[in-house]
């Protein structure tokens, strides 16, 4: 055992000196291999699930924000039209130059600071605003052309570019499936095809309750 470990750790070294024709991520590599011995072989395996299971998170969470923040749809709410959006991410981000969007109506949103885990709640018309408690509030208010429970959608985007599935960051149909937004958040990877979140006329307010899965099984109606 002693001579097929030394000889292993040799032919490591051997590689990690050799030609670096694959770039950083093969030196990477090597580097880590040597750090791990035989014996920790399962263990490699394990962490390699558990990067997988975060990057699908993070593809969904980050798709067009920068810096480490995330900005997230986290419900929105019909009696009184209002949407919450939350920051998901590790770093402070900049709600200003983002675009709330229920096709054909847009609106660009102002700037406003969100630290990670703060919330914001925006009215989105009606004379009634009731935001949650402990969420923080913008005075402006946006027309969306309101909003029914019974079916719509809202996107989120970091540009005005609607249509490219690279700016979309957040989105949410309920209702019915096929609004006007739904293929981009499909083809983006935040939103699943034939998916939305079961509602009625009745239905209040529909909210995020999980991040660990994208589109309508992440959602409940409430």
């Amino acid at each position: 055992m002693n001579r097929l470990a030394l000889t292993l750790a040799l032919v490591l070294v051997v590689a990690a000196c050799g030609d670096d024709d694959t770039g950083d991520a093969t030196a990477t590599t090597v580097i880590a291999t040597t750090q791990t011995s035989a014996a920790a072989e399962t263990t490699t395996t394990t962490a390699a699930a558990t990067t997988t299971s975060t990057t699908a998170t993070i593809t969904t969470t980050t798709a067009a924000s920068a810096g480490g923040a995330a900005f997230e749809i986290a419900s929105v709410s019909f009696g009184a039209p209002m949407v919450v959006i939350t920051n998901t991410g590790d770093e402070t981000g900049n709600l200003g130059g983002h675009w709330l969007c229920q096709r054909p109506a847009y609106q660009v949103l102002p700037d406003f600071e969100l630290a990670p885990g703060e919330s914001v709640a925006i009215s989105l018309g009606g004379n009634v605003f009731l935001p949650p408690p402990g969420v923080l509030t913008i005075d402006d208010q946006l027309n969306l052309g309101g909003l029914s429970p019974s079916s719509g959608e809202l996107g989120l985007y970091s540009s005005n570019a609607f249509g490219s599935p690279d700016a979309i960051v957040s989105y949410v149909e309920w209702g019915g499936t096929g609004h006007g937004r739904s293929d981009t958040a499909i083809e983006a990877g935040i939103w699943n095809d034939g998916g939305f979140v079961a509602t009625t006329g009745e239905t209040a307010v529909i909210q995020l309750t999980t991040l660990d899965s994208a589109g309508s099984s992440a959602w409940s109606g409430f």
